[in-house]
């Protein structure tokens, strides 16, 4: 099909963007002026835990999905196939197992961040900090998103639209703090409740109950304009899906169901994912769904993002329900956005617009934007409302993790210095938004990094892999084994978050580029007469499409992976090291702890429960004889697992 002349953004296109930025500065301006103008910190961070299903559900998915699903699955479809979609079977096994072995364990523990397990269990402080840098890098692949999609509907550089939308979302994010509860995340573009105070001693009882003074004045200014709020929110949440659906419709109409079919079937962009366990190549069914499980219990298990948000309802009932709810939401959007790619392949299948000769796009993850103003820019407005859920998804995300690097900063590392010192709780809020403004300037420097980590989708997985990966093998370790101590997690952790890190860096710098699927200008007008292989610069060797090993012949092996496998990789070398150089400094030291029991998983104390009836079962039968290795005592009324039990786990 003939690839239309480039057009910019027209007037009505800038008045709905700049109407979706506006309401997103002007909420928080909103909620910092009514009320109780957020004097403490409680006001300021506090979301309650009596949050409905359907907000919490909306939530996780808004959250989970951000603008690199929106630009970055498109793209990766268009050029390497809907392989990617086979990741929601992982996405749906990781919400389900972290449902059942790791969010009980939270909620146990009446925990308000997802730190202060590992303050109880492990170690605590240095595992922050692993945190707070994988979420800057994170955010920094989010913030880039966006900002590739409006350089290339406007005349604005890369690096101006970063800071242009960086600075907004730090602005709203720190005006309006978490006054708001969950439902602003059924918008998309507001920042979310993230953290309760923890009221927990050192054994995880509670200090004191609620006096109801902060909670019931925060819940009632909360909700007094809650409504205005909530519908505005649902407003901006439709622009995402509104966006993918004028998109898949208009392309429909253009090319026909039928033909973006057959285009697709032909250019190899529906074939299933082999089942080889072939290690280097991009995408196989055993990469895909490992790593959609590996990357879902990333999020669900050791991520205060997502963790925070199912902490906000009243029981764990309600939290599965809310994870469950999210799942066919999360799942659905994601296979739009395949589709969508889909559909722009089938738009461009004969004048690839990165190929052409005067090439009016030069990344993969702004074929996205193009189609927009080129398909859709005759209808005036409607490339507009696509670039608003662009930017939706995005300021969603960024504006979550940038609340929830201020909650574990202040609960679980500042707080404590400035209540020991004295400090007001007004001073401590003000505290608080002042390391909101710098976690967001943070991630605009940053931003400059991560362009250099490939396109989007892969930018994305290999932050999370690099050190999403490490980072659940601590938790794991705390929650499944009674040997885990704080030296040896501290070893898993560091050879976790190295050996990742060295693969990630080093196939970013020495890896060839990966092999994509054909792609044609037979239909481009200045090019009719050319063959591909006489213009096109994305051309790749028949070695290379097929994996042989010509293009790796003096690579370093590890380096050739793919980037698929890096978040298991890390995962893998955090358990086995961490659980090794747990055994063996106890060994060493002759150490023995004891474990409280609600600090383990539910899975790990069912096998406990078997044991024990087993034994005592053996007993019975044979004697009287010495039972160690399964005995529970009560401690200052917490349950412990006794050091002679850790012998199996």
């Amino acid at each position: 099909m003939e690839v239309e002349e480039r057009t910019l953004l027209g007037v009505v296109d800038y008045v709905i963007f700049t109407f979706m930025l506006l309401v997103s500065a002007s909420i928080g301006v909103y909620f910092r002026f009514s009320g109780g103008k957020q004097q403490t910190t409680d006001e300021y961070l506090l979301a309650g835990r009596d949050m409905g299903v359907l907000p919490v559900a909306f939530s996780l998915m808004a959250s989970f999905l951000s603008a690199i699903t929106v630009i970055g699955v498109p793209a990766e479809m268009y050029r390497f196939g809907v392989h990617i979609a086979y990741m929601n079977i992982g996405y749906v096994i990781g919400m389900v197992v972290s449902a059942y072995v790791t969010l009980p364990v939270f909620f146990e523990l009446n925990a308000s961040t997802a730190y202060e397990y590992l303050e109880r269990k492990i170690w605590k402080n240095g595992l922050l900090l692993v945190f707070v840098f994988q979420m800057i890098l994170y955010m920094s692949v989010v913030l880039y998103a966006p900002a590739l999609a409006l350089s290339a509907v406007t005349n604005l550089s890369t690096w101006v639209s970063v800071v242009s939308i960086g600075v907004v979302c730090t602005f709203y994010c720190t005006l309006k703090g978490f006054r708001l509860p969950i439902a602003g995340a059924f918008g998309s573009t507001l920042c979310v409740g993230i953290s309760n105070s923890a009221r927990l001693d050192k054994m995880g009882r509670n200090k004191a109950p609620f006096d109801g003074t902060i909670r019931d004045r925060t819940n009632t200014q909360s909700f007094r304009g809650m409504k205005a709020v909530l519908w505005t929110d649902v407003f901006q949440a439709l622009l995402m899906f509104l966006g993918i659906f004028a998109i898949l419709i208009k392309g429909f109409l253009d090319i026909g169901f039928n033909n973006v079919y057959s285009l697709a079937y032909e250019g190899g962009r529906l074939a299933f994912p082999g089942f080889e366990m072939n290690l280097t190549q991009r995408y196989t069914i055993w990469n895909i769904m490992i790593q959609g499980i590996v990357l879902s219990m990333i999020s669900f298990s050791g991520n205060q993002v997502q963790i925070q948000r199912m902490l906000t309802v009243k029981n764990i009932s309600l939290s599965r329900r809310s994870l469950y709810v999210s799942i066919p939401m999360g799942c659905s959007f994601h296979l739009l956005n395949c589709l969508v790619g889909v559909v722009i392949y089938a738009h461009y299948s004969t004048c690839d617009p990165m190929t052409k000769s005067d090439h009016p796009i030069s990344s993969a993850d702004q074929l996205l934007p193009f189609y927009m103003m080129t398909a859709l820019g005759s209808i005036p407005g409607l490339p507009g409302l696509c670039i608003c859920g662009v930017f939706s998804a995005s300021l969603s995300t960024v504006s979550s993790a940038v609340n929830s690097l201020t909650a574990v900063t202040m609960q679980d590392l500042i707080k404590p210095i400035l209540v020991s010192r004295g400090m007001s709780q007004k001073k401590m809020a003000f505290s608080a938004k002042a390391t909101t403004l710098f976690y967001g300037f943070l991630c605009i420097m940053l931003t400059f990094l991560v362009a250099t980590l490939g396109n989007l989708v892969q930018a994305s997985l290999t932050v999370f892999g690099m050190l999403g990966g490490p980072v659940l093998s601590i938790f794991l370790l705390g929650m499944l084994t009674t040997r885990a101590n704080e030296k040896g997690a501290v070893v898993g952790l560091l050879a976790a978050i190295g050996i990742a890190a060295w693969i990630s860096f080093g196939a970013s710098a020495n890896a060839p580029p990966p092999a994509h699927l054909p792609v044609s200008l037979e239909g481009c007008p200045a090019n009719a007469s050319l063959s591909l292989n006489e213009t096109s610069p994305l051309v790749v060797r028949p070695s290379l499409l097929n994996g042989t090993e010509e293009s790796y012949e003096n690579i370093f092996p590890l380096y050739t992976l793919s980037y698929m496998w890096f978040a298991p990789i890390g995962l893998l070398v955090g358990l086995v090291v961490g659980y090794a150089a747990s055994v063996l400094i106890n060994l060493i030291a002759g150490e023995t702890q004891d474990v409280p029991e609600e600090l383990l998983s539910p899975l790990i104390k069912y096998f406990m429960d078997t044991k024990k009836k087993a034994t005592e079962k053996d007993m019975k039968i044979s004697g009287p004889m010495e039972l160690g290795k399964v005995n529970n005592t009560r401690t200052n009324g917490t349950t412990v697992i006794k050091s002679k039990e850790k012998e199996r786990f």
